[in-house]
């Protein structure tokens, strides 16, 4: 089994294949929070996401959403822990991320917050 190295590149000399994706949050018509995914289309690894706020005044639940539409991505929920960089004060994201996740640490980095948590098994495997 190869392993990549730290550019991002298998042992054998391929590339790792990847998948992203761009999610948007809107309130009342417009743009308030957006989310960049991307993991490798393998199952398990680590998903990275970024949460943007567009406007100070998003609504909680709205952000909250946000987070739920991250961890449904096939991306992340294929993945075996999640890798998240958000606005740091965000506490309805920050919420939402420690229900839908396991093992969830979070720490100030500047003027963002990093989490780190496990992805939890999807509900369906966990019964069987």
């Amino acid at each position: 089994m190869d392993t990549p190295g730290q550019d991002g590149q298998q042992r054998d000399g391929q590339e790792r294949a990847q998948e992203e994706a761009f999610l948007e949050a809107r309130h009342e018509g417009r743009l308030v929070a957006s989310a960049d995914v991307s993991g490798s289309t393998e199952p398990h690894g680590t998903a990275q996401v970024a949460l943007h706020r567009h406007h100070p005044d998003a609504p909680a639940e709205v952000r909250g959403d946000l987070v739920d539409q991250v961890m449904d991505t096939r991306v992340v929920s294929s993945s075996d822990a999640v890798h998240v960089v958000l606005p740091l004060g965000d506490s309805a994201s920050i919420t939402r991320l420690q229900e839908r996740t396991e093992d969830f640490t979070a720490r100030p980095a500047g003027t963002s917050a990093v989490v780190d948590a496990a992805v939890p098994p999807p509900a369906d495997a966990q019964e069987r």
